[in-house]
């Protein structure tokens, strides 16, 4: 296949992170007006608008993936993008339209709208990176896309924890959406295009279309062990503020802490990943990390049942390395063993399988909470689950 020449993938990846700090900051943005605007005249309680607003941002993966997907494997991938940015400016401004008004109808209209632009982009991301990257770099290149992703992920939940005045976020939020745009125009376009490809009408027949691709065992492998670091990265992202409220003191200044040292662990565990990778492939150091997470997961509830906060960062920094440094090569396998023509698709399957561990992640703890007071206990049940995931894994790959 031949590459882009004289492209600078800087400006993919920045639009990169700055959809993703959108989307949170969005979302941030939405849980605060839930939080602090009276919700007497709702039909549900705080906590339960706040579970619907994650629902309702997570639904289009399901409803929509399969048609992204064949988009995607369509049409040119730079130009579908400069459409979803500029569509993403519109969001936000019918977003600040809905928060003056203060009507919640609106406000979650518009999170369907941002979730329904972040679904359709989520294909073209790892798609993309193939068709411009040559493919001893490809490693290198996923570890990037995984860095500037999670950059989005943290600094908009960072933004959005400290600057608790929703006026400001939306101006922030506008801003950042325009820049995006601009940048996106930057944006080179791709070699490939399948024209001959035929769009289904029926979205829910295109979306069961591109879960039978999760029929392929090499496909399911890496999905199901994708969709598992989701699962525990949402779980882990919404502990932080959880476990600095209830264990330790000054609040703000402990969640930036926090999600700073994430993000560092990030950026060690991409980096050594494509690095270890690179040189040589073991399906054994995938089993092996999983089950340190575990280990590491009991030493950060451990360590926050006893109130120690240098060894609560310091597993936060190790456990975040070795969940990134697992899904790296996973999504390296996805883009070399599918084909140019529905690598797109291959990745929107995946999405819904990440939609659906994403949810799955929000009811078990829930579930957990029934039981627990403590929130560190969740990572002692995690920790467990884990296990029993591994060995699961484990036998999948035998097979």
């Amino acid at each position: 296949m031949k590459k882009l020449k004289n492209t600078s993938p800087i400006f993919f990846y920045f639009t990169v992170f700055l959809g993703a700090f959108c989307d949170n900051l969005m979302r941030i943005s939405v849980i605060l007006f839930i939080t602090y605007y009276d919700a007497n005249n709702f039909f549900l309680n705080k906590a339960q608008l706040i579970s619907l607003a994650s629902i309702i941002f997570i639904a289009p993966y399901f409803l929509f993936s399969g048609l992204a997907g064949e988009l995607a494997d369509k049409y040119q991938k730079a130009l579908i993008i400069k459409y979803l940015k500029f569509f993403e400016i519109m969001i936000v401004i019918f977003f600040l339209y809905s928060l003056n008004s203060q009507n919640i109808n609106l406000i979650f209209l518009s999170l369907l709208f941002m979730g329904f632009q972040s679904c359709f982009f989520g294909p073209i991301k790892f798609s993309y990176v193939k068709e411009i990257t040559e493919g001893s770099k490809l490693m290198r290149a996923n570890s990037y896309l995984e860095i500037f992703t999670f950059l989005g992920i943290i600094s908009g939940i960072i933004l959005g924890t400290l600057f608790t005045n929703n006026e400001y976020l939306i101006k922030l939020l506008l801003a950042f959406s325009i820049l995006g745009f601009m940048i996106s125009l930057f944006i080179q376009n791709s070699l490939i295009e399948n024209n001959s490809l035929l769009i289904s009408k029926n979205i829910f027949a295109s979306t069961f279309r591109i879960l039978k691709i999760s029929q392929s065992s090499i496909f399911l492998k890496s999905i199901l062990v994708i969709s598992w670091f989701w699962f525990f990265s949402v779980l882990l992202i919404n502990l932080i503020p959880l476990i600095s409220t209830e264990f330790f003191k000054s609040l703000e200044f402990n969640i930036l802490i926090s999600y700073s040292l994430t993000f560092v662990g990030i950026i060690i565990g991409a980096f050594y990943s494509s690095i270890y990778f690179s040189k040589k492939w073991s399906d054994s150091s995938i089993f092996i990390s999983l089950f340190i997470i575990s280990i590491l997961s009991t030493g950060l509830a451990f360590s926050v049942e006893l109130k120690i906060y240098l060894l609560y960062l310091i597993f936060l920094l190790f456990i975040s390395s070795i969940a990134v440094f697992i899904i790296i090569p996973m999504f390296y396998k996805l883009q070399d063993h599918s084909r140019d023509i529905n690598r797109a698709r291959v990745i929107a399957c995946n999405n819904v399988f990440n939609s659906f561990f994403i949810i799955l992640s929000g009811v078990f703890t829930i579930i957990i909470f029934s039981f627990f007071e403590k929130s560190n206990y969740i990572l002692y049940v995690f920790s467990l689950i884990n296990l029993l995931y591994l060995y699961f894994l484990i036998k999948l790959y035998e097979k």
